[in-house]
């Protein structure tokens, strides 16, 4: 059974986030931190058909302690009031060719997404680029139709 509903190229460019960060095991602590972050998102009126929410995790728990692994939940920056900002930071994110693979949003497609994108990259003749990170994309439009995206860089 294919973990992807479609699947296909785009060039993300970089931009600018704001984001919220944990530091820790990946686990149940990062979906907390994701409803912390939309809560934010909806505090400053940003839950519109078009918000898009990047769910990032910077390090591989392979090669690193899980007590350092790093997580962001990321919005495309906008103008924030000070008061509003919380314990939101801003950065780059890193922009380039990904191949998006479009998945049902539940834990379960999320989760055989991260176990299976190897190998339907090799399967598709694909190189992943180690330089970036993957990301979990969540378009507003797209959860409300129970789909969101799997963004693996590739060169």
């Amino acid at each position: 059974m294919c973990f992807y509903t479609a699947a296909y190229e785009e060039m993300i460019p970089s931009s600018g986030v704001l984001y919220m960060r944990r530091t820790g095991p990946y686990g149940a602590e990062n979906y907390a931190l994701m409803a912390q972050f939309k809560r934010w998102l909806a505090v400053n009126g940003k839950t519109g058909s078009n918000t898009t929410v990047l769910a990032v995790p910077l390090d591989d728990p392979d090669t690193t302690p899980p007590g350092l692994c790093r997580y962001d939940v990321c919005t495309p920056a906008f103008p924030v009031q000070p008061k509003n900002c919380g314990s939101i930071n801003t950065r780059e994110t890193a922009g380039g060719k990904y191949l998006i693979f479009q998945i049902e949003h539940t834990a379960g497609s999320i989760a055989q997404a991260w176990l299976k994108y190897r190998d339907e990259l090799g399967r598709r003749g694909y190189m992943p680029d180690p330089a970036r990170p993957v990301m979990e994309r969540y378009i507003k439009s797209l959860v409300d139709r129970h789909l969101c995206e799997l963004c693996v860089p590739i060169l």
